[in-house]
């Protein structure tokens, strides 16, 4: 397995040396690497298996040295997360910084638990995602289909988008859950991704080679939920004419996902209850008992607490089963990943359709955004499947969304107020605008107006820079 370098560089070897002890504790999975000069740190990179770099801004000149070093990471698409510490808090040289690529930028002394916190995040997702190759072989431009690496906002692991606040707090808290092998309790509405997120706590453990197996509760009888779960012997009910392995069994070592747990009857939730306990089971109408090795994750949109108060769920296997409890946000409450997720449900389904849509238009993104999907997340998805059906040019529209949705955009038009887009409320919040404005018209002038591949450049979503363009209101600027 390839070493997995943190590189810092800059030429006050001392300071590096003296954060070292400090990163390498928080960071014990990580070699760091000290490059004096920032010229040598291009041949490292491209030669090492870098994860991230840790750059000082400190003496006359260092600037001009990783801003140069910054572009080459970018021409050469090198999707290498740079954070950048400074010797004094100088809020515009900040801006310029992150104009030119940088992830993030500290003031000295630094938060060493932060910085150490965000590159362990950004290397993970660089590990498990596909396209994500080492440094060393990413020399090829990434697909237009591929998440930037830079967009450190959004996570996405088995194909899950973790775009909102609340989800990538989620995504945290999963992330820590996967390492261990305690039972999981996802809760939340229906549509809310808790299928998703279970396979996201697999793909994200050491178990993630191993079968990921669903068992939809609510869809079985109690005698063919036993039977899915544990598996029969011929003979032991009307209809078993033949052996049939379950699927604890089938699942090895790996996950078992029970979906609608409550939907378990209280008979079967005693066996339930035991295997957790005990690791063992017996198929039914056997008379041998078998090992049971995989992790447990279930899934509910019903309050367990309250079934187990009521007596309609058995309250130790309640206990059992909450060990580890997330719940997920329903859409209405984290409207920021409807963009994210639309254009990611938009890059699936178009390409399964064999069309050229791969744009959504800021009207039908705002139309989204004011409608409150009750169905979460599998409306959403639903409602994107449609519209590439319907859709007859090369641009999504609000014209192909459903009427309900077109109707409650309709509806928050009536009602906005009006807004003084552009006002600032200070010297800070002024400069980051204007630097951030100059920024977005500095990429769309050097891409002729197209804006996919100015949101690329920018290392945002062309989610992101339509609300950018209606915020500064930027609507044509000169090619």
């Amino acid at each position: 397995m390839d070493e997995l370098n943190i590189l810092l560089i800059g030429r006050l070897p001392d300071l590096a040396d003296s954060i070292k002890p400090s990163l390498a504790a928080l960071l014990p999975k990580f070699t760091l690497r000290s490059i004096p000069n920032p010229v040598d740190a291009m041949p490292v990179i491209e030669s090492s298996c870098a994860v991230a770099c840790v750059a000082f801004a400190q003496e006359s000149g260092d600037e001009a040295l990783l801003a140069a070093l910054l572009h080459d990471l970018q021409t050469r698409h090198l999707p290498i997360p740079v954070f950048v510490i400074t010797a004094q808090n100088d809020v515009y040289q900040r801006l310029r910084f992150f104009e030119w690529g940088a992830v993030d930028c500290l003031s000295w002394p630094a938060d060493l638990s932060r910085l150490a916190a965000l590159i362990d995040v950004m290397s993970v997702r660089r590990r498990i995602e596909p396209g994500h190759a080492p440094a060393r072989t990413a020399q090829a431009a990434p697909s237009p289909k591929s998440p930037r690496f830079a967009e450190a906002s959004q996570r996405t692991v088995a194909g899950f988008v973790f775009a909102s606040r609340a989800m990538r707090e989620l995504y945290d808290h999963i992330e820590s859950a996967a390492a261990s092998d305690t039972h999981v309790l996802l809760t939340g509405e229906t549509g809310t991704g808790k299928s998703h997120v279970a396979r996201a706590i697999h793909e994200l453990s050491s178990r993630r080679k191993k079968p990921f197996v669903v068992v939809e509760c609510g869809g079985l009888s109690p005698t063919l939920l036993e039977s899915e779960l544990f598996g029969h012997v011929r003979g032991s009910f009307t209809g078993a004419d033949r052996d049939h392995v379950g699927k604890f069994a089938v699942v090895e070592d790996g996950t078992i996902l029970l979906d609608e747990i409550d939907c378990v009857p209280l008979e079967a939730q005693a066996k339930l209850l035991r295997v957790l306990e005990d690791r063992v089971y017996e198929p039914v109408g056997a008379n041998r008992t078998a090992r049971f090795r995989a992790r447990v994750i279930a899934a509910t949109n019903r309050p367990l607490e309250q079934l187990a108060a009521d007596g309609k769920f058995r309250s130790d296997l309640y206990f059992r089963l909450n060990v580890l409890e997330f719940e997920l946000p329903p859409l209405r409450d984290c409207r920021e990943a409807i963009g994210p997720l639309a254009e990611n449900f938009l890059g699936i389904y178009g390409q399964q359709a064999k069309c050229s849509i791969d744009e959504i238009t800021f009207a039908a993104l705002e139309a989204m955004q004011n409608y409150d999907w009750p169905g979460n997340i599998r409306q959403l998805r639903n409602t994107i499947e449609r519209a590439v059906t319907l859709c007859r040019g090369q641009v999504l529209d609000v014209a192909d969304l459903p009427e309900t949705i077109r109707k409650a955009a309709a509806q928050a038009d009536q009602d906005a107020p009006p807004t003084g887009n552009g006002e600032t409320r200070n010297e800070l919040d002024f400069a980051r605008q204007h630097g951030e404005r100059q920024r977005i018209l500095q990429a769309l002038n050097k891409h002729g107006n197209n804006r996919t591949h100015a949101a690329k450049e920018l290392g945002i979503s062309r989610v992101a820079l339509y609300k950018k363009l209606h915020k500064f209101r930027i609507v044509e600027t000169p090619a």
